[in-house]
């Protein structure tokens, strides 16, 4: 299975470790130890995790992490950890570049995945958007 994602993203991995810090073609992504743990428990059987961008909020960009099935996975996606079946598009490669992601579970109210992006000019006062640099 790993190798056939890995065929399907047209993409190499890189090593398994318990933070992933993934480089390809100028993308630079992390995955923190929280992150990939919660991730691993989320993951559903014959499913993908999926990173992408979508317009939205009030300041331009919102991340948008789903799972869709293995077969939809493409020349389009880049595999970034293998272990947990976690691929980023590849037409927002500008966007999610030197992106780290974390999962903030210091509010006994609120727990999620937050992405630390250095590139991100703006973001709105909740959080949930952030316009390019």
């Amino acid at each position: 299975m790993s190798g056939e994602l890995r065929k399907l993203a047209g993409e190499k991995m890189m090593d398994k470790s318990t933070v992933v810090n993934y480089n390809y073609n100028e993308l630079n992504f992390t995955i923190d130890e929280k992150a990939k743990a919660q991730l691993e428990k989320l993951i559903k059987i014959n499913k993908v995790f999926f990173l992408t961008v979508k317009k939205m909020g009030c300041s331009g960009f919102a991340y948008d992490l789903k799972q869709l099935n293995k077969n939809e996975i493409d020349n389009n996606y880049i595999l970034i950890d293998e272990e947990i079946n976690f691929f980023v598009d590849k037409k927002y490669n500008n966007l999610l570049n030197n992106i780290t992601m974390k999962w903030d579970d210091s509010s006994s109210f609120q727990k999620n995945f937050i992405f630390e992006n250095p590139n991100a000019k703006n973001t709105c006062g909740c959080g949930e958007s952030f316009t390019d640099a």
